[in-house]
């Protein structure tokens, strides 16, 4: 509660770069993961009738960065995504994510990127 609207954001969005000329209207969608290895133990409670409580140690930490650039159009279209999604066209695609589709999106995305970097990192596949 007390969030805007995807449509209430993307046309506050419109309204802002209305006078941005189409050369300008670039654009990124950036994802963040972080992934850290915790170790916990139990600790003996001295003195405590509860028994022993947990101990929480951090162990490695690793973090991966995607990007997806593309541009701002000026009115949205598509039906499909979220946030953005009408109003954002990725570099080589002549249509918003929302009118990409889900597949196309999965694999071109920003989270999509993190998520390949942050699989190669962990190395899972071994």
């Amino acid at each position: 509660t007390g969030n805007s609207s995807d449509t209430d954001n993307n046309g506050k969005l419109l309204r802002l770069m209305e006078s941005v000329p189409d050369n300008q209207r670039q654009a990124r969608f950036r994802c963040v993961l972080a992934w850290v290895r915790i170790q916990v133990r139990d600790v003996a409670n001295a003195g405590k009738e509860s028994g022993p409580t947990k101990q929480a140690t951090v162990g490695s930490v690793r973090s991966c960065e995607g990007m997806c650039w593309g541009r701002i159009e000026r009115q949205p279209a598509g039906k499909d995504g979220f946030g953005y999604d009408p109003l954002f066209v990725p570099d080589g695609y002549t249509t918003s994510f929302a009118q990409l589709g889900g597949s196309v999106k999965d694999r071109i995305s920003h989270r999509a990127q993190a998520l390949l970097k942050l699989n190669d990192a962990l190395d899972f596949t071994s």
